[in-house]
């Protein structure tokens, strides 16, 4: 049976804690392992990404506008929220 296991699972797999104690505080943890900690910086920075490159494509076309910056700032923004919200809700 053990020789099954170590055939299956050639690496051993140990989940380790990174736990730092700060000065006079909460026991710091990445957000990873931080089930508090909201890690929104992945889907900002596509967001910043998607908007940018967006805008580079209309300046290369010659029909870069305040206004259409803002309808690709609002719609993308509006997208991202209404994918991210059956994840919220639930």
């Amino acid at each position: 049976m053990a020789q099954s296991e170590c055939c299956a699972h050639p690496v051993p797999h140990k989940q380790t804690t990174l736990c730092v104690q700060i000065a006079g505080g909460h026991p710091f943890k990445p957000p990873r392992q931080d089930v508090n900690a909201p890690d929104l910086y992945i889907p900002l920075m596509a967001l910043c990404t998607y908007c940018i490159l967006g805008s580079m494509a209309m300046i290369s076309k010659a029909r870069w506008t305040t206004d259409s910056m803002y309808a690709l700032v609002s719609h993308s923004s509006g997208l991202h929220v209404c994918t991210a919200l059956p994840c919220i809700l639930c």
